[in-house]
């Protein structure tokens, strides 16, 4: 599973070496006990399908 992201030079960066930021996914990733992933959770996060997703998976997930 991987998750892009980067480092973006900010306003003035050649001034202000130290003014950057950084990009990245706003995807959320659900691991099993085990560490291995069992799916991702992708923006517009509705915490109320999210929480019903996750009590799901875990009466499905033995450990």
């Amino acid at each position: 599973m991987g998750f892009a992201f980067r480092k973006v030079l900010g306003k003035g960066y050649a001034e202000h070496p130290l003014n950057d930021t950084m990009e990245h996914s706003a995807a959320i990733a659900v691991l099993n006990p085990q560490g291995r992933p069992s799916g991702l959770i992708h923006p517009p996060c509705n915490a109320e399908k999210i929480a019903a997703d996750l009590q799901k998976l875990a009466k499905e997930t033995t450990l």
